[in-house]
């Protein structure tokens, strides 16, 4: 499998390397047998185990429902909560940085007027 890209949310990149690893280190299980076992496309598993992006949550519980027997939902509960993770990991490194305000502007909206107004002389 091609390495996880490095600007991915570590909370991806977590998620996708457990699911790998289940997969085929513990498991032993090809693209082909899980595709069988989901009913999914090998492509559409390869492109939700690359970790370029996040599968979608019905995609995800297929796969892991095909890697985890029934009587062990809390393992399947586990990584339900580690796709709800990484799904706000990637909503938040999508949002744009906002920008610093100038250099020469910190804290001129925090100014405060003196009585009299500006540049009255009383």
């Amino acid at each position: 499998m091609s390495p996880i890209p490095a600007g991915a949310p570590p909370e991806l990149a977590a998620l996708v390397n457990d699911v790998r690893t289940l997969m085929s280190r513990q498991l032993g299980l090809s693209f082909a047998e899980v595709s069988e076992r989901t009913g999914l496309p090998k492509s559409t598993l390869a492109h939700a185990l690359r970790g370029r992006r996040l599968p979608g949550r019905e995609t995800f519980a297929r796969i892991i429902d095909a890697l985890v027997p029934p009587e062990m939902g809390h393992v399947k509960e586990r990584y339900m909560r580690g796709w709800s993770e990484a799904e706000v990991a990637v909503e938040r490194a999508r949002r744009p940085v906002p920008a610093p305000p100038p250099a020469g502007d910190a804290g001129a909206d925090l100014a405060v007027p003196r009585a009299g107004g500006c540049g009255s002389s009383t």
